[in-house]
């Protein structure tokens, strides 16, 4: 099997040589891991198995400046929060009336996402490399502090939802999370517009 890392091919006999390989590489570069093209197909996760027993021919690890990686990063936590802020709103206005499957399906989506965006900005906050691409400290640690603010809650949050309090769901989001989603969005513009 064949992998291609820029313009350099090197071959190998078995997916674990291969995999080897890319680890070495993803630690020994300035740039970030991005995605992995096997036999023309695209992943960015969950990769490994398909390169270890499915014998591709081909293999492109995909790299990105550390600097775009956390400009894209941050652009994908600031548009998700912005595109997702009516149905947040029409998940809140459902909850005060019935706490139906739907909305239990909504509740769940949006948790999701609120880990994935705690994820993102955790990421980034606990490497230094990831950090020092942030143009403005001080904004990005009043990002992070509405962002842990909201972690705390997730247990509150968690406990209503086993108890199917969709009362306090709702109010928790409506006047706790929403605004400080907000201020994370504003936060995030702010830095990216430097």
């Amino acid at each position: 099997m064949k992998l291609v890392i820029d313009d350099l091919e090197m071959d190998f006999k078995t997916g674990r040589e291969l995999l080897k390989k890319l680890s070495e590489k993803a630690d020994e570069d300035e740039r970030v891991f991005s995605s992995v093209i096997i036999d023309g197909e695209e992943y960015y996760q969950d990769f490994e198995n398909v390169i270890e027993f499915d014998n591709p021919e081909r293999v492109e690890m995909v790299f990105i400046p550390v600097a775009d990686y956390v400009r894209e990063s941050l652009l994908g936590v600031h548009d998700y929060i912005d595109s997702n802020k009516e149905n947040i709103d029409s998940m809140v206005s459902s909850m005060y009336v019935n706490f139906d499957t739907k909305v239990s399906e909504d509740f769940i989506d949006f948790t999701t996402g609120i880990e994935w965006i705690m994820t993102v900005m955790r990421v980034i906050d606990e490497n230094e490399n990831l950090l020092s691409h942030i143009p403005d400290r001080e904004t990005w640690n009043l990002a992070v502090k509405e962002e842990k603010e909201i972690f705390e809650m997730l247990g509150e949050l968690n406990d209503a939802f086993e108890s199917r309090d969709h009362v306090l769901i709702a109010d928790l989001v409506k006047y706790e999370i929403h605004d400080r989603l907000d201020s994370i969005k504003d936060y995030i513009y702010a830095i990216l517009s430097r």
